[in-house]
C-alpha cells in the first residue's frame, strides 16, 4: 500500500471518528435535555406561578425534576368522545363549560374550551362518577368533544393532586404529592417521605410525560392547607 493511500485512509478514519464523537455527544446531550422539564413549560406563566408558590414551603426548583415515564394520554376504558357537529352534544358541552366556571379546583385552558377538574370530592360529569383521587378532563379537541378520567392515583400512597394548569391550549400539567411505598402506614398529619410528580399531557402528540422530584419529608396536611 503506497504512502498516499495510507494518508487518505488515516484522514477518512479521523473524520469518521470525529463525526462519531460529535454525534455521540449530541445524542447524550439530547438524552439529558429530554430528561428535564420542557423549556416552554418551565418558562410558562402558570408553571412559574406554581413553582414560586411551592418554593415558599419547600426547597424545590425545576431542575429537581427528572423524567420518570412516558404514557399515552387517553385510556379507552374511561373515555367518551362525541362529535362537535352533534347539536345536542355541542349544547351540552357549552352548558358544562358554563357550569364548571363556578367551581373551585377547576382550571380552564386559555381558549376556555377545555378544563381540568381536580376537586377533592366524589362527583359526576353526567356520564361517570369520579372519586376524590381522580382528575376529570372535558374539552373540545379539533372537532371532538372529550370526557375522560385523565388521571387517578392510589390513596394508599397518600396521593394528593394539588394543582392543574394549562401551558397552552394543547398542553396541561397536573401536580401530585405521593409516597413511593405503602408501608409503614402514614396519615396526612404525620411527617413522611413524599415526592412531587408533574404529569405533563400533550394532546397534539398524545403523550403523558411524568416528571418526579427528589424526596421530601413533609406533613401533607400542612402542605395541602395552602392549596
Amino acid at each position: 500500500m503506497n504512502k498516499n493511500r495510507i494518508t487518505k485512509l488515516l484522514v477518512i478514519a479521523i473524520i469518521l471518528l470525529t463525526f462519531g464523537t460529535v454525534a455521540s455527544n449530541y445524542a447524550e446531550q439530547r438524552a439529558i435535555d429530554n430528561s428535564k422539564i420542557p423549556e416552554d413549560m418551565e418558562i410558562s406563566k402558570e408553571f412559574q406561578k406554581w413553582i414560586t408558590n411551592m418554593k415558599k414551603r419547600i426547597d424545590v426548583s425545576a431542575d429537581d425534576f427528572r423524567l420518570k415515564e412516558k404514557n399515552e394520554v387517553f385510556n379507552s376504558a374511561s373515555l367518551t368522545i362525541t362529535s362537535a357537529s352533534n347539536e345536542a352534544a355541542n349544547a351540552a358541552h357549552l352548558a358544562k363549560l358554563a357550569e364548571y366556571k363556578n367551581y373551585q379546583n377547576v382550571r380552564f385552558s386559555p381558549n376556555d374550551f377545555q378544563f381540568l377538574d381536580y376537586r377533592h370530592q366524589r362527583r359526576s360529569d353526567g356520564f361517570r362518577r369520579y372519586l376524590a383521587n381522580d382528575v376529570y378532563f372535558h374539552g373540545l379537541d379539533d372537532d371532538k368533544i372529550i370526557d375522560t378520567k385523565i388521571l387517578t392515583c392510589d390513596l394508599e400512597f397518600n396521593c394528593y393532586f394539588d394543582r392543574g394548569f394549562f401551558v397552552d391550549n394543547h398542553v396541561f400539567v397536573i401536580s401530585e404529592f405521593s409516597r413511593n411505598e405503602v408501608l409503614p402506614a402514614c396519615t396526612f398529619n404525620e411527617v413522611c417521605t413524599y415526592t412531587i410528580k408533574l404529569h405533563v399531557f400533550d394532546l397534539i402528540n398524545s403523550t403523558q410525560l411524568v416528571y418526579e422530584s427528589k424526596p421530601y419529608d413533609l406533613n401533607l396536611s400542612e402542605m395541602t392547607q395552602y392549596f
